[in-house]
């Protein structure tokens, strides 16, 4: 550990690299230390997944998920984790505007039942996805959002009406920010 208290694993999902992550689990599931290296938290209250979902490759995260997979109920409960910044991973994942890893997520998400709460999860500002992706310029994954809550065109009104903190719901935001390809979407 160092001093934001990233253990290896933590920091090679951080850092996209796979292999790192494959033969550290190989060792930690040999000398029975998984578990507890699974549960690892950073300064930031970031578990495991939320370090996954940092970078662009969403290798990572696809094999994150498929060790987390062997114990379902520590997936689920590491897919609900909010940082100290009120962010699960799929907030994070919404706000760094990898589509790819959104979109990893929202699958698992569903094979959990665990979609329509987590689409409507908010960050300390109350800020939902559709907020996230609107702020930080993200068409794609903005795009991504709406056809996934085409589904559940009521969860889709809410959230578009949510306001923030600061009384904005998305298309507000966007507007103030002059996104006008967000602005197009959302409209």
């Amino acid at each position: 550990n160092d001093k934001q208290n990233y253990t290896p694993l933590l920091l090679a999902a951080q850092k996209g690299n796979v292999k790192v992550i494959e033969i550290l689990v190989e060792i930690l599931r040999e000398y029975r230390s998984f578990e507890s290296e699974l549960f690892a938290i950073d300064i930031f209250g970031q578990n495991l997944l939320h370090n996954a979902c940092f970078n662009e490759n969403n290798e990572v995260l696809a094999t994150v998920i498929a060790e987390l997979e062997k114990n379902p109920e520590s997936l689920e409960t590491m897919l609900k984790k909010k940082n100290v910044y009120g962010l699960s991973p799929l907030l994070l994942a919404t706000r760094n505007g990898n589509e790819a890893v959104f979109n990893i997520l929202v699958m698992t998400l569903k094979v959990h039942n665990l979609f329509e709460s987590e689409m409507n999860v908010e960050d300390e500002y109350c800020q939902n996805v559709l907020h996230c992706a609107s702020f930080n310029y993200n068409e794609d994954v903005l795009v991504a959002i709406i056809s996934e809550l085409k589904e559940t065109p009521e969860l889709l009104k809410t959230m578009l009406k949510k306001k923030n903190v600061n009384g904005l719901s998305p298309l507000l935001l966007a507007t103030r920010y002059g996104n006008e390809a967000v602005i197009k979407i959302l409209t």
